[in-house]
């Protein structure tokens, strides 16, 4: 198939999406338009976002819907996200956001991803702030370049809606230029609206500066919404951590296990900022990469890896219709050879019993790639398809820690 024919069926699939999205709309009342609409760019820390800009407003006394990765949510109802999609098909889209205006919800929160935003999945929903979090390496098996990426996310900025945007991105200015009303943050630079010096965003759960650098995004937006930022930052330090996102599993044990969504470049070198802190003795890093996505980040997450654990274990990580085999070796390629302590274990349940049965008092048992998902996507034996499978990486840590602990009882 010819990169010709690839960029015409895309195209003819976006003319569907985007008629689905005209159908939706019409057909559940252009819903966003009785709502105050927060839609959340970026590359990495969306759904963090998200989750504290509504868990913020839930404490407000406020009516809250939102739509991530992990999770739906409708005034008090929450839902697993069991898709493995943030881009939802927008008939799905729409009838939330009906849902919340039927619900008395006044705010919608949602993730938007490069994808939707493309494919015009989103067409005709009513924006009325927009963040920017981050633009960084991902998603290139779809947009070819980084170049056709970063014009994808600018596209969702408009001159009419309020903007929140983070200096500490070097692509800063070119969303800045698209709005008008702009509130900027930053946790490196004094010159933003809101940084680390004028803002109290302490909270013991959220550590790690890109837990820091979402929590101003949030109080961005909610002062945008028109809230007294005293009383947000009061509220802040009663945010709870999210699910997959710098999880700690704690059964009793001398060691750390920290589960993280982590699969691209930046956020590997951001979860490491602040993992390096908490590093008493060994990092042990279990991770693999997803199939049918980015190949050129395979080797990249090994590099980074290498830098700053002590021991990697290569497994697998929904390899959706590849050989996991062939991904866990273009991934190993990054490793340099003067890092020997690494192995490849493909059976990821394996792999993660083998990181927690050889931890030490005081190591850190590191897993990233599945974050808070409980479902793997496999081959189903065609050429291009795959199937969901349960996969629960918790639960394997529990029952291993278990194991060992009742053997030394």
């Amino acid at each position: 198939m010819t990169i010709v024919t690839i960029i015409f069926m895309q195209k003819i699939k976006n003319i569907y999406h985007l008629l689905r999205a005209v159908v939706a709309n019409f057909r559940y009342g252009f819903p966003t338009r009785k709502l105050l609409t927060v839609a959340v760019t970026g590359t990495n820390g969306k759904t963090s976002t998200v989750n504290f800009i509504g868990q913020t407003l839930d404490l407000l006394g406020e009516k809250t819907a939102w739509i991530t990765t992990i999770d739906f949510k409708v005034a008090d109802k929450t839902w697993q996200n069991k898709t493995k999609m943030t881009a939802l098909d927008p008939m799905q889209f729409q009838k939330i956001a009906k849902d919340a205006v039927k619900a008395g919800c006044k705010y919608f929160i949602f993730e938007a991803t490069s994808h939707a935003i493309d494919q015009k999945r989103i067409w005709g929903t009513h924006i009325n702030v927009v963040v920017l979090t981050n633009v960084t390496r991902d998603h290139l098996d779809y947009h070819k370049t980084f170049k056709n990426y970063l014009k994808t996310k600018l596209k969702i900025f408009k001159r009419k809606t309020k903007a929140v945007i983070n200096l500490d991105d070097e692509n800063s200015k070119k969303f800045i230029k698209k709005c008008r009303k702009i509130i900027t943050y930053s946790i490196k630079n004094p010159k933003a609206d809101l940084n680390l010096k004028n803002c109290e965003i302490k909270n013991d759960q959220l550590l790690g500066e890109f837990n820091q650098s979402n929590l101003l995004a949030s109080l961005g937006v909610l002062i945008s919404l028109g809230f007294d930022k005293k009383v947000i930052e009061k509220n802040i330090s009663k945010l709870k951590n999210i699910r997959g996102r710098m999880e700690l599993i704690e059964c009793g044990q001398n060691f750390k296990v920290v589960i993280d969504y982590a699969h691209t470049p930046d956020a590997f070198k951001k979860l490491y900022r602040a993992l390096l802190p908490l590093k008493k003795n060994k990092i042990i890093h279990v991770f693999g990469a997803t199939g049918a996505r980015d190949k050129g980040k395979r080797p990249i997450l090994a590099k980074i890896a290498s830098q700053f654990a002590d021991k990697i274990i290569l497994t697998n990580e929904d390899p959706y219709h590849e050989k996991p085999a062939q991904i866990i070796n273009e991934i190993a390629i990054g490793i340099p050879k003067i890092f020997t302590d690494f192995e490849i274990i493909i059976d990821r349940k394996r792999a993660i019993k083998k990181a927690v049965q050889v931890a030490k008092k005081d190591d850190i048992v590191l897993i990233t790639g599945k974050g808070h998902e409980e479902i793997m996507a496999v081959s189903d034996g065609t050429k291009k398809g795959f199937m969901l499978v349960e996969f629960d990486e918790r639960e394997i840590v529990r029952n291993t820690i278990q194991k060992i602990l009742n053997t030394k009882s």
